[in-house]
């Protein structure tokens, strides 16, 4: 997607290919960051994405692709390959607890801490934490973190 439902840009083109800048990879301090999960969003913004199949093993050829015009009447716009480097099962659920909404995301059945879930929201390509939770307020996401890092939850 190009653009967040608030119609904010993601900007998920630019971000993909800066994770994969082989210069900024070289750096033994920016590889543990990475492992770590604490790079900074101006260097590596997305580390990863989630899709609700659970069809990407790792080793598999990956296709980094956005729509040139409207979503599924237009073609295709490959902008980066990669490889998958692992797979996490992921459940997201949310909802409103005390009148604010909130978000429980569950990675490979173990339920994240709140600093934890901001970075999976960070690396996943969010501009912040809250943007992540408006986008799966009232929903349900089952499926898998497509890792082409290092990085694990």
């Amino acid at each position: 997607m190009t653009k967040f439902p608030n119609g904010k840009p993601t900007d998920f083109e630019r971000k993909i290919k800066k994770s994969f800048d082989p210069h900024l990879c070289e750096r033994e301090d920016l590889k543990q960051m990475i492992v770590h999960g604490t790079v900074s969003p101006f260097i590596f913004p997305k580390l990863h994405t989630l899709r609700q199949s659970k069809r990407i093993k790792s080793g598999m050829d990956l296709s980094m692709r956005n729509w040139v015009g409207k979503p599924y009447r237009t073609k295709q716009n490959e902008f980066q390959t990669g490889k998958c480097k692992g797979t996490q099962d992921v459940k997201i659920f949310s909802g409103m607890r005390d009148g604010a909404k909130f978000v429980e995301i569950y990675v490979d059945d173990r339920l994240l801490d709140t600093e934890t879930s901001q970075k999976l929201a960070i690396n996943d390509g969010f501009d912040n934490y809250m943007d992540f939770v408006d986008y799966f307020h009232g929903k349900e996401f089952d499926g898998q973190i497509i890792h082409w890092t290092e990085l694990r939850y």
